[in-house]
């Protein structure tokens, strides 16, 4: 059977050289219900990044039901689940990040991520009232 999500050896290092994943592997099976969690700076909002096609990673790969993120973007991103649902997600996400890259001169989500990585306490004041 293959799983929902499969991710193998998944591994991201931003352009300062910050290695936010170190070759990460899991599987999900459909109809399972799983959490990322972790301490700040663990890996957990870039391996979202990558999983939704936001983020490219430097080395390994997410499938999505069989399809690979990168190699077929939108048939990955269809089998995700309830597109608007998905959809929405990938807006926040996105919106979050733009508003970060106007804020501080960037054009592009990795320059946001690298941002994020350097500034934790940023990420935090995204979520105060």
């Amino acid at each position: 059977m293959t799983a929902a999500l499969s991710i193998r050896d998944l591994s991201k290092v931003y352009a300062n050289n910050v290695h936010a994943l170190r070759g990460i592997s899991l599987d999900v099976q459909e109809g399972d219900f799983f959490a990322l969690l972790g301490p700040n700076g663990a890996g957990k909002s870039t391996t979202i990044g990558c999983v939704s096609g936001l983020v490219p990673p430097t080395s390994g790969s997410v499938r999505v039901q069989g399809h690979d993120i990168v190699a077929e973007p939108k048939a990955a991103k269809v089998k995700l689940g309830n597109r608007k649902a998905f959809n929405a997600m990938v807006a926040s996400f996105r919106l979050t990040l733009q508003g970060i890259g106007a804020e501080h001169d960037m054009d592009d989500a990795s320059n946001c991520f690298e941002y994020l990585l350097q500034n934790p306490g940023k990420v935090q004041d995204l979520f105060e009232d």
